[in-house]
């Protein structure tokens, strides 16, 4: 993993909520609600047309094993992980993108 990277994973160890993935242990992760220009960016409109909101945007380290399909919870409510985005820089994968309803 590069500098980058290992930035982030520290800002995600100090700032990040502790998500329990089931099979995939706890990860840390940032988490917003996911936003209209969010949705427009990553989903197409028949993707945001089956969408129960409120969805969110997560931010996981970039080795994380999470994939499409996964759940976690948060605040008592169930996500499923429907969309993974790999956001790079100077060709080093920074971290993962989660979008999840």
């Amino acid at each position: 993993m590069g500098i980058l990277a290992d930035r982030l994973r520290r800002k995600l160890e100090t700032f990040g909520t502790p998500v329990s993935v089931p099979g995939k242990g706890t990860h840390r992760m940032l988490l917003q609600d996911l936003t209209a220009s969010q949705m427009a960016m990553y989903l197409d409109p028949a993707e945001q047309s089956q969408m129960t909101l409120p969805g969110v945007y997560a931010v996981a380290t970039a080795d994380a094993n999470i994939v499409e399909n996964d759940t976690f919870t948060v605040d008592g409510r169930t996500f499923t992980v429907r969309k993974v985005v790999r956001p790079r820089l100077k060709g080093e994968a920074l971290c993962r993108g989660l979008l999840a309803w």
